[in-house]
């Protein structure tokens, strides 16, 4: 606008150059009434050459020579105007009226001057106020009729001016611009009426052109309001302006402004893009309407509209210019393409650290305050489209010092928050997630961005990722790298492996199998800073690879890489196997009643790796235990203790089986290898308190134990256990470290024996209540190499019971060995076991009137026996005591059972020398005890005497040691060979015994 005042200006000192000029007719007359006239004017020197002629046809006018219009005193460079020659016009027929009237004004390329000194005063000024003229007595004052002192008045129909160069200096800015080819054309009809001007010029190597309507040209050159309007034209801009200004400067207009390529209009006005900050390819296409007033240093914008590359900003704005530019809008903003406009503007998404394809679509009422590099604005009725994120509500936005700050209440729908972070230059990956994660998203946010942080509330979320959905409330804030959450959200995790990869958390961080695939649903109490995690869970259900878990409230937190959990549980566990693979442990085969399926009920503490389990109940598999437990999960295996107590346990896995698999008598032990791999599987110490426990082979009542298992070696303290009858005490280990090996030390106090050696044997034939201590060890990988390899000491008492298959009382008395069934009392034996065979030779007891011994070897490792149990009759007819063996033989499936005749007929042959030898032996004595006495008298005829009579006495033995033989012989019914071997072993024995007694009777050694 200033560039345009400057050239009408130009215009008018031209014109009236022209006037003077023409007062001074002839040639020097009008060039001096011009000069004088100027000068007047303007207060400045006007010189104009006298050298001027006149032309009278085509039409009347003059061509003066050289002409200038100086500057004031203080410029330094030079004349305002200068110009080889003027040509002026003049209209014939209001000369002849007495008014000279130009018709033509032209000068071709003057130079132009336009100075501004350091203090703002400017050399263009050239109008005094109409007061100073007025004042001015010694010229008269142009009025609208314009007279010089000879009375003539004159007008300016038409200025132009070709070819000027106009040269700027500006030394408040220390600026020089210069101006070629500049061509100006003024209609002016004369003082007091409307002066059209026509402008061109190329000032910045684009051609602007400007056509306006000056209404008092004497105003405006005074600094007077005065209407004003026209058309600016550059490349394919154009502004149209209409209203009034002056040169205050001060101006109120209507403008209209088409610009197909906004960067070639400010290229035109001397404004490279890349100077503004703008891009270099700066050239979106601008329309703007507005009412503005402006009054040198505020401007109003009022009911603007601009659009940009189909964007649009409409309302109005108040300007204030100066070192700190002042601007207050209340706006309405359509943004098709945010990005984009940033380009323009010189600011790309990426510079910013947005991505290059950040295209947000926008539209909101803006209320903008800026004041210098700060600016705020309070954006209402915000909506906001990126790709398809969306985004609604109100925003105040500060920027103060270079620091944002943001407050907004919005709602936003993102289907892809993946890739909304990413376009805002906040990849999901810088937080740990996932390249794969697409997190969708929606809720209303409460959120306040201060520099680098980032604080947000939001309600009525709903988002998913991994096909998990989480609804509810919460808090988020983000510092740098480190967000927090915190809120209550119901979730749905089908798949809670997939959701951890993709959150960049995969449970293989936490020991948990590749393969496991947990699903969880809960209300969740979430807290979250950087690493530290914590949720608060209520209805929580959750389950894994067939397990479930079910929870009112349980609690979960992740810190420095621990995990920690406690809350009361319901958990089933189909597969405990599967679920030890699932959570990385191994998963060796549970013996069947130990938890190979668990269903279980528990107040759950899981802290350091150490699960406790309080108020537990549970069921594994077909058994049902209660109490508490402790489990660490630190180590190789899991260490247990535990305080249970159960009812009936069902423990049959143990013996490879159930009562069925019991072994039947003489089939052999079972080969099969024995899976000792679950001592294995845990550590720990274990007390148990059962109401009865079935081990398949052997049976249990009340039960009190103590387990103690480290490292493949289980102690099984029995502190009280109810079997058969009778009551256990003692311990008993099962070492499989260095292969398979068992050791029991038991005390057993009044246990029933048939079946227990049923279970344990496949023996039914002995009964009775047994008291036994047992020391033994044995070692191999099945049942048939420990028990081959048992080694010990064994010892037992039986107050009473009874023997099967035989009556010793009855076979003794009545020769009867068909009987089945020996009562018997006071059974003591002891043994010793070697390579699975017990060895004894110690067993009594008393059968009736029968005493009973025993002796022999029973195979254990076998199944077989080879035992003599020996009655001895009391009394027998004129015997005392009659002793008949009977051997038990053969394997246990078909012991035989028959009387020993070969070692009764022995036991008796002995029992009869004895009883000779005793009585022998005492005659003996007696006579040695007389001869002695008779010794010293009558050695020699004793010693005579003697001998005859130990002949004698030899004699009568011998007789009676036959008649005892014989006599035996028909009592057992002996045959004649075995008579005769009875009667020589008398006889022999008897004449042993004499011969003994004599020699020492006689002296003898």
């Amino acid at each position: 606008m200033r560039f345009l005042i400057r050239l009408i200006l130009i215009a008018l000192v031209a014109v009236c150059v022209a006037i003077g000029g023409l007062l001074l007719l002839p040639g020097d007359r009008i060039a001096r009434i011009a000069a004088t006239q100027i000068s007047k004017q303007t207060g400045r020197a006007v010189d104009i050459s006298p050298d001027s002629s006149i032309s009278l046809y085509p039409t009347l006018g003059i061509t003066t020579g050289r002409a200038v219009i100086g500057s004031n005193d203080w410029a330094e460079e030079g004349p305002l105007l200068e110009t080889d020659s003027l040509a002026i016009g003049i209209d014939v027929p209001a000369l002849l009226t007495g008014t000279i009237r130009v018709s033509k004004l032209e000068a071709v390329s003057p130079r132009i001057t336009l100075e501004k000194d350091a203090d703002g005063r400017a050399n263009w000024e050239l109008f005094p106020s109409s007061e100073a003229v007025v004042t001015d007595t010694s010229q008269p004052a142009l009025s609208d009729a314009a007279t010089n002192e000879d009375g003539y008045a004159f007008s300016l129909e038409k200025a132009v001016i070709k070819n000027a160069t106009l040269r700027y200096v500006d030394r408040q800015s220390g600026t020089v611009q210069a101006f070629e080819n500049v061509d100006l054309d003024v209609s002016w009809p004369g003082a007091g009426s409307a002066a059209v001007i026509a402008l061109g010029a190329s000032p910045f190597g684009e051609r602007i052109d400007i056509e306006a309507t000056v209404g008092d040209v004497l105003g405006i050159a005074r600094g007077a309001a005065t209407p004003l309007n026209g058309t600016l034209t550059t490349g394919e801009a154009e502004l149209t302006f209409a209203g009034s200004a002056s040169i205050a400067p001060s101006a109120a207009m209507q403008i209209t402004l088409e610009a197909p390529d906004a960067g070639q209009l400010l290229r035109a006005a001397g404004q490279t893009p890349e100077a503004l900050g703008l891009a270099p390819d700066f050239a979106p296409n601008l329309s703007m309407t507005s009412n503005v007033t402006f009054d040198g240093t505020r401007a109003t914008l009022r009911a603007m509209l601009v659009t940009l590359n189909g964007s649009s900003l409409a309302g109005d704005a108040d300007v204030t210019l100066g070192d700190n530019l002042q601007i207050t809008a209340q706006l309405k903003a359509d943004v098709e393409d945010a990005g984009a406009l940033m380009r323009l503007a010189g600011q790309a998404p990426e510079s910013l650290g947005l991505d290059p394809a950040f295209n947000p679509k926008v539209s909101s009422n803006i209320a903008l305050q800026m004041s210098g590099a700060d600016v705020s604005a309070r954006m209402t009725s915000l909506s906001a489209t990126l790709e398809n994120a969306t985004l609604t509500g109100d925003v105040n936005a500060r920027l103060s010092g270079g620091v944002p700050n943001v407050d907004a209440t919005v709602a936003v729908k993102a289907p892809d928050v993946a890739r909304v972070a990413a376009l805002v230059g906040q990849p999901l990956t810088a937080f740990g997630m996932s390249e794969e994660a697409t997190p969708a998203f929606s809720g209303d946010v409460a959120a306040t961005v201060s520099g680098a942080t980032l604080t947000s509330n939001i309600t009525n979320l709903d988002a998913a990722l991994g096909g998990a959905t989480f609804t509810g409330n919460m808090g988020l804030t983000i510092n740098g790298s480190s967000p927090e959450l915190s809120g209550i959200i119901n979730a749905t995790v089908p798949d809670a492996a997939e959701l951890a990869r993709l959150t960049g958390q995969p449970l293989t961080n936490f020991g948990l199998s590749t393969s496991a695939a947990p699903s969880f649903a809960a209300s969740v109490g979430l807290n979250m800073k950087g690493e530290t995690f914590s949720a608060d869970m209520r209805d929580l259900k959750a389950s894994l690879d067939g397990a479930s878990l079910a929870s009112n409230q349980f609690y979960v937190a992740l810190e420095n890489g621990a995990v920690s959990a406690s809350g009361p549980i319901q958990a089933s566990v189909p597969s405990t196997a599967g679920l030890m693979q699932s959570l990385g442990l191994p998963a060796a085969d549970i013996p069947a009643g130990f938890g190979r399926a668990i269903t279980a009920s528990t107040a759950l503490n899981y802290s350091g790796n150490t699960l406790a389990l309080s108020d537990l109940s549970a069921q594994l598999d077909q058994n049902a235990i209660s109490g508490s437990a402790s489990i660490a999960l630190g180590g190789a295996v899991p260490n247990i203790n535990a305080s249970l107590a159960a009812g009936a346990l069902d423990l049959t896995a143990l013996s490879g089986g159930s009562d069925e698999s019991a072994p039947s008598a003489g089939s052999g032990w079972s080969t099969d290898a024995i899976d000792a791999s679950a001592l294995g599987l845990i550590n720990g110490n274990i007390a148990l308190t059962a109401s009865s426990v079935d081990l398949g082979t052997v049976k249990f009542g009340g039960t009190n134990v103590g387990i103690a298992i480290d490292n493949s070696r289980a102690l099984i303290s029995i502190n009280q256990l109810q079997a058969y009858q009778g009551n256990f005490a003692g311990q008993f280990v099962a070492n499989n470290r260095n292969g398979l090996s068992v050791s029991a030390k038991l005390n057993v106090a009044s246990v029933a024996l048939k079946p227990l050696l049923t279970a344990l044997a496949g023996i039914d034939k002995i009964d009775g209540n047994a008291n036994a201590n047992v020391d033994v060890l044995g070692v191999g990988s099945s049942v048939d190499a420990i028990m081959k390899s048992l080694s010990g000491a064994i010892s037992m008492s039986v107050p009473a019971g009874t023997i099967a298959g035989i009556d010793m009382d009855g076979l003794m008395r009545n020769g009867n060995p068909n009987a089945s069934l020996t009562p018997f009392t006071g059974l003591q034996a002891s043994g010793a076991i070697q390579s699975g065979v017990l060895s004894n030779s110690d067993l009594t007891a008393v059968t009736g009137r029968v005493d009973v011994t025993g002796d022999g070897q029973i195979n254990l490792g076998g199944q077989s026996i080879d035992y003599v149990v020996t009655p001895v009759v009391k009394e027998v007819g004129d015997k005392e005591r009659v002793s008949i063996p009977i051997r038990l033989r053969g394997p246990w499936s078909n012991i035989s059972i028959i009387p020993d005749l070969e070692r009764a007929l022995q036991l008796e042959a002995e029992r009869e020398l004895k009883k000779l030898e005793e009585e022998a032996r005492q005659r003996v004595e007696a006579e040695k005890e007389k001869l002695r006495q008779q010794a010293e008298a009558e050695k020699e005829k004793l010693r005579q005497q003697a001998a005859e009579e130990a002949r004698k006495l030899e004699e009568r033995a011998r007789q009676k040691a036959e008649e005892a033989a014989r006599k035996a012989a028909e009592k057992l019914k002996l045959d004649q060979d075995a008579a005769r071997r009875l009667e020589d072993a008398a006889k022999k024995a008897i004449g042993n015994e004499l011969n003994k007694g004599l020699r020492g009777l006689l002296g003898g050694n």
